[in-house]
C-alpha cells in the first residue's frame, strides 16, 4: 500500500516538475490561461492520486489523506520548486538588466520594454535571489553594483547568441529580410545614401534599414560595440576587431559665396587663407582634423568665425556669406550646380580621404547584412560620387 502511494508521489512529482517547465514561459508573461489549462489536468491527477496540492504563499505542500503532515513529501516538492527556481533566470529579465543599466531607472526601463515598474523590480529581485547578491543599487540614479557590472557582461553575450540564433533561423528563408541599423555621417546621408537606399530598397522591401547621424569617429566605436550594425564613414583608422571596404574617394575643399572676395580667383595660396572669416566644422570630424593639421603644417592660426556640427549647417553659413570654408567635396555639388557655391582650389587640401564601409569582423552577418554588404562593394564608384 505504502509502495504504491510513494509510487504515485513520485509520479505526481515528476509530472508537477514537467507541467511546471513547459508553463514557467507562460507564467512570466502572465499567460494566465495557458497556465490554467495545465493546473486544471493537473488538479484532474491529483483526485486520481488521491492527493491534494496546494500553493500557500510560493510553497508547495502535498498531503496525503489519512497521513500526517509529511515532511519527506514536503521536502520532495521543496526541492521540486527549488529547481524551477534554478531553471528561472530567462531572457526577459536579461534585457530588463540591459536596459536599467542604460536608463539608470526601474521606470524608464518599464516603458521601455512595455512593462510595469513593479514587474520591472520583481524580475531583478528574481536574478538576485537565484544568485544570492545585489546586482543593482537602488540609489538614484540607479546604477548597476561590482557584481551587476560582471552579470551585465555574461547577459550581453548571451542576448547576442540568442539574437545570432533569431537571424540564423530567419536566414533559412529564402529571401534575404531582416533589419540594418546604420551610421554614418550627415553629410554622406543626405548625399550619397539616397542613391545607395533607392537601389537596394527597390531589390529587397523586405530588408529595413534604420540611419543614425554621428562623426566617423563614433561610427568606429559604435560599431565595434555592437550599437549598429554597420557604418559608413571616411576610414581613419584601423581596428583589428572591424573589417572595412573603400566605396570612393573624397577631398575636402575651400568653398565661398558667389559674392565673397576669393570668388573671382582660380585659385587660393594657404597664406590667402590667413585672415579670411572661416566657417569650420566641429573638431571632432575628420575634416576638421585634416584642416587643423594643414594650417598646423604651414604655421598658419586660422581666423575662426563659426564652428559648427555638420556639413548642411556650415553650406547654409557659407551661402549668406559669413565666410569661407572647408567642407567634403561631395557635399557641396548640389550647390555648386546651381551656382549658390563656388569652389576655389587650394594645392594643399587636394589630399583624397577613402570613404568606405564599416562592420564588425566576428559578428554573423544575417542575410540582410550580407545582401547589403555585397551590393555595395559591388558598386562602380562613380554610383557614390556625383558629376560636378
Amino acid at each position: 500500500m505504502k509502495a504504491r502511494q510513494q509510487q504515485g508521489y513520485e509520479e505526481v512529482y515528476i509530472t508537477y516538475l514537467m507541467i511546471f517547465r513547459l508553463s514557467f514561459a507562460y507564467l512570466m508573461k502572465e499567460h494566465n490561461d495557458m497556465l490554467g489549462a495545465y493546473n486544471i489536468n493537473f488538479r484532474l491527477l491529483m483526485q486520481k492520486k488521491r492527493l491534494i496540492l496546494s500553493r500557500s504563499h510560493g510553497s508547495l505542500i502535498a498531503l496525503a489523506p489519512g497521513f500526517t503532515y509529511n515532511l519527506g513529501i514536503e521536502k520532495e516538492f521543496r526541492q521540486c520548486e527549488q529547481q524551477i527556481r534554478r531553471d528561472s533566470m530567462n531572457i526577459s529579465q536579461l534585457e530588463t538588466l540591459l536596459t536599467i543599466s542604460k536608463t539608470m531607472s526601474f521606470r524608464k526601463a518599464g516603458e521601455l520594454l512595455n512593462l510595469t515598474q513593479p514587474a520591472v523590480s520583481a524580475q531583478i529581485k528574481s536574478l538576485e535571489d537565484e544568485f544570492k547578491t545585489v546586482l543593482v543599487d537602488r540609489n538614484q540614479p540607479v546604477t548597476l553594483t561590482d557584481p551587476g557590472k560582471v552579470f551585465l557582461e555574461h547577459a550581453e553575450r548571451i542576448l547576442d547568441v540568442v539574437e545570432e540564433l533569431r537571424q540564423k533561423l530567419t536566414d533559412l528563408k529564402e529571401v534575404p529580410q531582416g533589419q540594418i541599423i546604420m551610421g554614418t555621417t550627415t553629410s554622406i546621408a543626405i548625399q550619397i545614401l539616397p542613391r545607395v537606399l533607392s537601389y537596394f530598397q527597390d531589390q529587397f522591401p523586405l530588408i529595413k534599414t534604420s540611419i543614425q547621424s554621428m562623426p566617423s569617429s563614433a561610427i568606429y566605436q559604435q560599431v565595434e560595440s555592437g550599437l549598429i550594425d554597420v557604418g559608413i564613414g571616411y576610414l581613419i583608422e584601423r581596428n583589428p576587431n572591424l573589417s572595412t571596404s573603400i566605396l570612393y574617394y573624397d577631398t575636402f575643399e575651400l568653398v565661398v559665396s558667389p559674392h565673397h572676395p576669393l570668388a573671382s580667383r582660380p585659385q587660393a595660396t594657404m597664406e590667402a587663407l590667413r585672415e579670411i572669416p572661416l566657417i569650420l566644422l566641429s573638431p571632432d570630424t575628420v575634416g576638421r582634423r585634416f584642416v587643423d593639421d594643414v594650417f598646423k603644417k604651414f604655421n598658419i592660426e586660422p581666423h575662426v568665425v563659426m564652428e559648427l556640427s555638420s556639413s548642411e549647417e556650415v553650406k547654409r553659413m557659407v551661402e549668406i556669406n559669413l565666410g569661407a570654408a572647408i567642407i567634403s567635396k561631395q557635399s557641396v555639388t548640389a550647390e555648386m550646380r546651381a551656382g549658390a557655391l563656388k569652389l576655389i582650389p587650394v594645392r594643399e587640401l587636394e589630399v583624397s580621404h577613402p570613404v568606405g564601409v564599416i562592420y564588425k569582423s566576428t559578428r554573423y552577418l544575417n542575410s540582410a547584412m550580407q545582401q547589403f554588404l555585397s551590393d555595395l562593394k559591388g558598386m562602380p564608384e562613380t554610383h557614390f560620387i556625383s558629376s560636378e
